[in-house]
């Protein structure tokens, strides 16, 4: 299933016959990163990813053009080795916490700590993968559900997370915006939505959020579909997904924010 969500501005560029580059990945092992990680190879970039286990997912290494490299997304001496000579770096890894201050350690500063490295390992492009959880309010914030249309997200809509996830996703933006203004940096960041597909790689991962299964498993059985009032869900393959990396990695703009959103908005109950 394809939803052509690729940016009007780079639909013209020819995504699939970009220059090959030497990119830095994290999280590629995940769900999305191993979708992001297979259309990376199949345009014919080559591709260092760093990986806590790298035997998680064995055919990623049978992929022409990628490495792997075992190493922590906090172990500042394993990135700043695997980042030279690298003309881009693809931040997909998440590291989780339970509390604010677990999440600040862990993945946002991990998340800092990477733009830096990268800026000062010569790094010339950087494309970090945010979350539409930065105004998580609009899902769990009664006032704002209640307001109607005054509460569709734009690009340039205020952050207002309500989870900690959603603040270091939101924070890590901010702080990737200054290090990009401080080493002239170009960057972008993308906000994935609800994002479903089987695993693209033998042994790889499939959604953990099975709500866009359980929903076409009613509709395959002719079951009733129940479906939550003010719910609603732009879900996108994670194959189209994967095109707006590629979209973005080859196109001109900087400092820009682009949802991964598909195009059908689901599930919306009066």
């Amino acid at each position: 299933m394809e939803n052509n969500p690729i940016p009007l501005h780079l639909k013209s560029r020819k995504y699939f016959n970009i220059i090959s580059m030497k990119i830095f990945v994290t999280g590629g092992t995940g769900f999305i990163g191993s979708y992001v990680v297979k259309a990376l190879s199949d345009a014919g970039h080559q591709l260092i990813i760093l990986a806590r286990n790298p035997e998680k997912v064995p055919a990623i290494k049978k992929l022409p053009g990628v490495s792997l490299v075992q190493g922590e997304i906090n172990n500042a001496t394993v990135i700043s080795k695997n980042l030279e000579e690298t003309d881009a770096c693809i931040h997909i890894a998440l590291h989780w916490g339970n509390s604010a201050v677990e999440m600040l350690r862990n993945d946002t500063h991990s998340s800092v700590q990477l733009f830096e490295l990268a800026a000062q390992a010569g790094v010339k492009e950087i494309i970090y993968t945010s979350s539409t959880a930065v105004n998580g309010w609009i899902y769990m914030d009664s006032r704002a559900k209640a307001e109607g249309e005054k509460n569709t997200v734009y690009e340039n809509t205020k952050q207002q997370p309500v989870t900690y996830y959603g603040a270091t996703k939101g924070a890590t933006e901010l702080y990737l915006n200054a290090v990009a203004f401080n080493h002239k940096l170009k960057f972008n960041i993308i906000r994935p939505g609800y994002t479903f597909g089987n695993p693209v790689i033998a042994g790889a991962n499939t959604q953990s959020d099975m709500r866009f299964a359980d929903i076409a498993g009613k509709a395959v059985r002719g079951e009733e579909i129940e479906l939550i009032k003010n719910d609603g869900t732009q879900f996108i393959w994670a194959g189209d997904l994967a095109k707006i990396y590629l979209a973005v990695l080859d196109g001109k703009e900087t400092g820009k924010m682009y949802f991964g959103l598909g195009n059908k908005f689901t599930g919306v109950c009066t």
